[in-house]
């Protein structure tokens, strides 16, 4: 057992990794906020905290605001966040990002993006946004049906219960759905 005492009840634990040249980086553990932090590259700037409640934030400046945000990993900055899984081996990345006022969700790669439920087979994949922005329901890929032209909505089913498109209003008064059409 190995038991690194404080500086006081509200002071810190550490670990440190040095060489000739400094500090490279630590380990420490904040009494006051009851969090462990990660430092790393010989800065001391604090790039990974596990809080408390067991958040585990990323982040270059703002690990306070991170672990306010609810989730059981958080990604965050001041300036923008984003987050990139992938395939090193076949290529495929995709792209999740919260900055400049909008949230993102893409593909950082030319690979389709696609949208499962209850698993993540061919046979539960519900949605495709393809590389040339065209949108699929209930296919895979682009179906020229009538020989001229791929339309960039396509909805595709089995029967006449599952391939069609609705549109409801709900409001109480006279004014009809509309699907608007121009050229």
């Amino acid at each position: 057992v190995i038991n690194i005492l404080s500086e006081g009840t509200t002071g810190y634990s550490r670990v440190k990794f040095s060489d000739t040249a400094g500090t490279d980086g630590q380990i420490s553990y904040s009494h006051s906020n009851r969090s462990l932090s990660l430092y790393a590259g010989g800065t001391a700037t604090e790039q990974i905290r596990v809080g408390w409640g067991g958040t585990v934030s990323i982040s270059q400046s703002d690990h306070a605001g991170a672990q306010t945000l609810g989730a059981d990993l958080v990604v965050a900055d001041t300036t923008g966040a984003s987050i990139i899984v992938g395939d090193t081996g076949s290529g495929e990345y995709l792209y999740l990002a919260g900055e400049g006022g909008v949230g993102k969700v893409g593909m950082k790669s030319n690979h389709d993006l696609v949208l499962y439920t209850n698993g993540v087979t061919n046979s539960e994949e519900r949605a495709r946004i393809t590389t040339t922005g065209n949108l699929l329901v209930g296919a895979t890929a682009v179906e020229d049906w009538d020989g001229s032209r791929s339309h960039r909505i396509q909805v595709r089913g089995t029967s006449s219960n599952n391939a069609g498109i609705s549109v409801l209003a709900t409001q109480n008064d006279d004014n009809p759905c509309e699907i608007v059409m121009g050229k």
